[in-house]
């Protein structure tokens, strides 16, 4: 068992970097940038946690067969950098691969609440937490973030259809409980400080959003999220409408 997965994560990254500095455009065709960002960047890595977040923006033209192609040496060259080692952590494998056909370039895009929170209301993170792997710098072409208190009723409003959509499996619980982690950073973002920060999120929560029936749920549900320890204590979730109703609650605090 691998136990320091920060040490591990440095390693992956390093190789990643050092690999793709070789690789050429052609090499890549489908493929327009490659950056990372999230726990690893902002500093509040979690051992036995936090994955690592690579996102994959596609070029203007995609072709499924090469982006298949494409994407399969970017896994297997970060198989051969941890050369059978892992680490375990949210994600399976602790690489979560993201793929992105389009990011924001004007401001009227970027305050769109869409699937990609990152793209919207957490766009100040990712221009602040942005380590360009390979491809083109996109983050200079990223729009000045929106106000992230202006976007969190509507960001809470696609959380609610997100989880509205769930069934009742363990994974559809796992689905809600994260959706509700998400939305108590969109909560914080209301009222508190503009961060994602994993170490202030709970102190941010309680010292500034609003009482409210149901807050303690908030509190249990960051502790479980951040201190969950994988494969030995993963978080032990509540079906789906209990996340539910935590979010309708916590919507309700905002104004219309």
């Amino acid at each position: 068992m691998y136990t320091d997965t920060h040490l591990l994560a440095e390693k992956l990254v390093g190789g990643l970097k050092q690999a793709l500095d070789q690789t050429r455009p052609t090499d890549l065709l489908s493929i327009r940038s490659i950056y990372l960002n999230g726990s690893y960047i902002r500093g509040d890595w979690l051992d036995s946690s936090s994955d690592l977040d690579i996102t994959i923006l596609c070029a203007d033209e995609q072709n499924s067969v090469i982006f298949e192609k494409d994407f399969a040496f970017l896994r297997s060259l970060a198989q051969r950098i941890l050369d059978g080692a892992f680490f375990p952590s949210q994600c399976p494998g602790g690489i979560d691969w993201s793929t992105q056909i389009s990011i924001p370039i004007i401001p009227s895009e970027a305050s769109v609440i869409g699937p990609y929170l990152y793209e919207s209301i957490f766009l100040f993170d990712l221009k602040e937490q942005f380590y360009l792997l390979w491809g083109e710098d996109v983050k200079q072409r990223l729009p000045d973030p929106p106000d992230p208190a202006k976007l969190a009723a509507p960001a809470l409003d696609f959380l609610l259809s997100r989880l509205s959509r769930l069934g009742n499996s363990r994974d559809d619980a796992r689905k809600a409980a994260f959706a509700a982690y998400k939305s108590v950073l969109v909560a914080q973002l209301a009222w508190g400080r503009r961060t994602l920060h994993k170490y202030r999120i709970l102190n941010l929560y309680n010292c500034f959003v609003p009482d409210f029936a149901l807050k303690y749920v908030g509190k249990r549900i960051i502790r479980d999220y951040l201190g969950s320890y994988y494969p030995d204590r993963p978080p032990q979730y509540e079906d789906a409408a209990y996340y539910t109703s935590f979010v309708k609650a916590l919507r309700e605090t905002l104004p219309v």
